[in-house]
């Protein structure tokens, strides 16, 4: 049996992306759209092989699984960059969803987010 990660990760996406403004209503997946995209997966199919009670391990466990990474076929991508600049200090750039078929060509990206982040209480070993 293939793995159900792929849907609840297609399913996140669908609930989060406005096709009128081409972008995510919001930036954060919150544990809570992890467990309700694992439950909406059960009804739809009246099975589940993932359990909602610890929807931390989730993407964790899909990242190190890098056969079931492969296998998302979302044909939108929300290219980011993340650098860490200064103690405790990361700066992120989100830019415009552009089609999977679009992804060769990242020199022709558009800004649509730019933030700093800094982390509370400092995290040791982030920008140094």
């Amino acid at each position: 049996m293939s793995s159900a990660k792929p849907e609840i990760f297609e399913r996140i996406f669908t609930k989060l992306w406005n096709s009128a403004t081409n972008a995510l209503s919001r930036s954060i997946v919150t544990l809570a759209d992890v467990q309700e995209a694992i439950r909406e997966q059960y009804v739809a199919h009246r099975r589940s092989v993932l359990s909602d009670r610890n929807p931390a391990n989730f993407f964790k466990d899909f990242i190190r699984n890098r056969r079931s990474a492969n296998g998302v076929t979302q044909d939108i991508v929300i290219p980011i960059v993340a650098k860490a600049f200064a103690p405790s200090k990361i700066f992120i750039v989100e830019f415009a969803s552009i089609t999977r078929a679009e992804a060769e060509m990242t020199n022709m990206l558009t800004v649509a987010s730019k933030a700093v982040y800094e982390l509370l209480p400092p995290v040791p070993g982030i920008g140094r």
